[in-house]
């Protein structure tokens, strides 16, 4: 295949990444793994080399540039590891990165192994863009949002035939959800008109409660997609906090159906969970494998507790992973969770704990007895509050006269009130 001359300059695998350039494309998806199967990448290539488009940056091409062209490649300057390492460091630095998949499994172009470089991708967008749990809109609202209603129509399509979702459109689906974690910064009611500011919140809070519905139709699945049988990623954001000196990131899974908190009983059940990393800083991970490394320090739950003669109560809390001490921090009552905007209040919530040294005021913590099987919850009182409220520093292992004091027995299934510890 003889070699065409672009206006762009074209970087493959075997190419070391440059030092800089002006703007840059990552075509990624399936390559031919038979050299004679012209690579999709020359369509791509010649489309944007095209006059109407005549796109001049740099183009990353995850193959050896002798595969491109049809050719032996030289095996002495390309090493798998080193494939590794170049795709993982030009999809960091990137633009943009496009994605190509055509699942023609006959022709061995059936896109399995970009499944995990999609799931990567997703992942190094947001430790990207949401270093403060939230993306600032800097520009067109609409710029940050994707069409939801082709998203909805495919869902609907796998209920109602009775089919496993694909891991791309479960990738899309928590994209699409993602796309709600966007916020107005202050200076921006100062460059809009107050319509034009109304208008965005509008936009905003109506995109919420469309991306609702994905979650809403996620929940009815008939079959569950066999990496998340239990919950599909809902979120994924950063938290920086300077009183701690620490980062954090943050994956969200919300429950297809209720789970159980602690094993074998059902008085406490979790409908979404939190799960709490601690990194050092900067946060600059490129792939899944260097996210998993990271020290799980606590979960935050939205969670719901029912007795048997009681009604249900939900709450958010956290779980300390360290001395695995639960606290409730948000009592909903009969409601799960806030009634407008419920996930972004409760995780507006979480990144506020996170960021703070002390973390917001406890309603309640449980200590839990592994030996014995005895939960004792410690209800805070007016005077607990009182301090919290006022930052004043208490000792957790005081009692006031007007706390609270329970005990639950998950063993006998049996509820002491009213203790006097």
């Amino acid at each position: 295949m003889n070699k065409q001359k672009y206006t762009m300059k074209l970087v493959f695998s075997d190419h070391p990444v440059p030092s800089s350039m002006t703007k840059s494309i990552f075509l990624a998806g399936p390559s031919p793994r038979d050299k004679n199967v012209i690579d999709w990448r020359h369509e791509a290539v010649s489309y944007l080399s095209s006059a109407s488009i005549n796109y001049d940056g740099t183009i990353f091409i995850p193959i050896p540039e002798g595969r491109f062209h049809g050719t032996d490649h030289d095996s002495s300057t390309w090493t798998y590891d080193n494939q590794i390492s170049w795709e993982c460091e030009c999809r960091h630095v990137a633009d943009l990165i496009v994605f190509w998949i055509p699942r023609y499994i006959d022709e061995g172009m059936a896109g399995f192994t970009t499944n995990i470089l999609l799931i990567t991708t997703l992942i190094i967008f947001i430790l990207t863009h949401l270093r403060s749990g939230f993306r600032y809109v800097t520009s067109d609202i609409t710029d940050v949002f994707i069409d939801i209603d082709p998203i909805l129509d495919e869902l609907d399509d796998v209920i109602a035939s009775n089919s496993i979702l694909s891991p791309d459109l479960l990738a899309l689906c928590s994209k699409a959800l993602l796309c709600g974690s966007v916020i107005l910064p202050d200076e921006m009611k100062d460059e809009l008109t107050a319509h034009q500011y109304e208008t965005y919140v509008v936009q905003i809070a109506l995109y919420r409660l469309k991306s609702n519905e994905i979650s809403r139709k996620l929940k009815q699945l008939p079959l569950k997609p066999q990496d998340s049988e239990r919950g599909f990623l809902r979120d994924m954001f950063a938290v920086t906090s300077r009183e701690r000196n620490a980062e954090y990131v943050v994956t969200a899974t919300e429950f297809y159906s209720e789970v159980q908190f602690y094993k074998n009983s059902d008085d406490i059940m979790k409908l979404c969970e939190w799960k709490v990393y601690r990194s050092t800083p900067p946060l600059d991970y490129q792939n899944f494998e260097d996210f998993e490394k990271m020290k799980v320090v606590a979960y935050y739950y939205l969670e719901k507790s029912q007795s048997k003669d009681d009604k249900a109560t939900y709450l958010f809390g956290r779980t300390n992973v360290e001395d695995e001490e639960h606290v409730f921090l948000v009592n909903y009552g009969e409601k799960p969770g806030p009634d407008i905007d419920g996930y972004y209040q409760m995780k507006l919530l979480l990144i506020k704990d996170l960021q703070s040294l002390k973390g917001l005021p406890v309603l309640a913590r449980i200590i839990r007895n592994r030996e014995n099987g005895i939960n004792t919850a410690i209800v805070s009182g007016f005077t607990r509050r009182i301090q919290d409220h006022l930052e004043i520093e208490g000792d957790n292992d005081i009692l006031y006269d007007d706390d609270i004091v329970m005990q639950y027995d998950t063993k006998t299934k049996q509820k002491k009130d009213n203790l006097d510890l």
